[in-house]
């Protein structure tokens, strides 16, 4: 996410802690990380200067939105291709999408593991991707090393 986004939902979570329902945080997360974000190049620069990051809430509140969309497609051809330099370029100039999950609850930890991709764990892990959460069958990421 853009300095902006990343601004704008820290200020709607620490506003709506309780008040607000499960339904109305994920469609708010939804509305700022599907808002125009500042153009890759600027996005880049911040990257490098250290100013993009993402909170634990932020993590949590976007692992919490299961659902097929653009980004979680692009992430799991980035993931398949097994080009690490893209996937590094990807997460700095957006760290958010480590933790994005596609409709199945799976994202781009369950992907590296699934194909193997040992390289690729080890960046989504920097980028503070666990190996504990679970998909929607209750497997681990960890688990799909056995099938």
């Amino acid at each position: 996410p853009d300095y902006e986004r990343v601004n704008q939902l820290n200020d709607f979570l620490s506003h709506h802690p309780s008040e607000s329902s499960d339904y109305e945080k994920e469609s708010k997360v939804k509305e700022i990380f599907s808002q125009n974000s500042v153009s890759q190049h600027k996005r880049k620069a911040m990257s490098q200067k250290g100013t993009i990051t993402i909170t634990n809430a932020e993590i949590e509140a976007v692992n919490n939105i299961w659902e097929d969309t653009d980004e979680t497609t692009d992430m799991w051809k980035l993931i398949t291709s097994g080009n690490v330099k893209d996937l590094e370029n990807a997460l700095e100039a957006n760290p958010v999408l480590a933790h994005i999950r596609s409709s199945d609850g799976r994202g781009p930890i369950f992907w590296a593991f699934e194909h193997r991709r040992q390289d690729m764990v080890k960046v989504l892990r920097r980028h503070g991707v666990g190996h504990n959460e679970r998909d929607k069958d209750g497997l681990t990421p960890v688990d799909l090393l056995d099938k």
